[in-house]
């Protein structure tokens, strides 16, 4: 018998799943059995997500680091944007902390206001793993709009969970 779980998202955790085992035995057709053990990190990629905002024509951008966590660093094979329209992006090899490890930096490319949601798509030399991805999303606004949100006054307002003070 062999058990395979989805691990995306649990590097560096403990992982519990129960699992049902059904059997042709009359007096125990299906047993359960739990099943706990360690996620290795593949990587360390830092911010995972993030959100660019700013005003049309002014430049933006976003370093993000990936760092190997595996016994033998793995390498980048292909990275990609998802979409590709809104963003462009440069990898480069670097170490952090005498560890190999790569940085994408990210530039917003978008000439008109609006939003976007993009995602990067990183392949490694590690032909076990699923893609690396990270999430990318842009707010640009007009100089107009930008120029009018900077001349409201920002209302007060009561926050969940938190005490007013001084009344």
């Amino acid at each position: 018998m062999t058990l395979k779980f989805r691990t995306a998202g649990y590097g560096g955790q403990t992982l519990n799943k129960t699992v049902k085992i059904y059997t042709s035995d009359p007096d125990r057709g299906v047993m359960e059995i739990d099943v706990t053990g360690k996620v290795n990190r593949f990587a360390t990629i830092t911010p995972k997500a993030f959100l660019m905002t700013g005003v049309v024509g002014e430049k933006l951008s976003q370093k993000v680091t990936i760092v190997p966590e595996t016994p033998v660093p793995f390498t980048l094979k292909k990275v990609t944007a998802l979409e590709g329209t809104d963003i462009a992006f440069s990898v480069k090899d670097t170490e952090i902390s005498g560890k190999k490890a790569y940085e994408i930096n990210v530039e917003n490319i978008r000439t008109t206001e609006g939003k976007y949601t993009d995602k990067i798509i990183i392949i490694t030399s590690e032909n076990n793993h699923e893609p690396l991805s990270i999430l990318v999303r842009g707010i640009i606004k007009s100089e107009a709009e930008s120029q009018a949100e900077g001349s409201k006054e920002a209302a007060p307002r009561d926050l969940p969970g938190m005490e007013k003070t001084g009344e």
